[in-house]
């Protein structure tokens, strides 16, 4: 595993070297639900959307 700090490689790459040594009928769901709910993975997680910045009021109309 090159390049890994913390946490795990991703589903695929988790569910390839858990079936070296493993094998068990649910074996993909279970990798799955873990990569999915990894508590170190979701706190690396960057944040995809773009900065909102500050509110500004709506303009004052002149008439209805």
């Amino acid at each position: 595993m090159t390049g890994v700090t913390a946490g795990q490689p991703g589903m695929h790459r988790t569910k390839a070297l858990v079936e070296r040594t493993y094998y068990w009928l649910s074996l993909r769901d279970d990798v799955n639900a873990y990569v999915r709910t990894c508590l170190i993975c979701q706190q690396d997680k960057v944040e995809q959307s773009k900065p909102v910045g500050l509110l500004e009021p709506l303009p004052i109309a002149n008439h209805p």
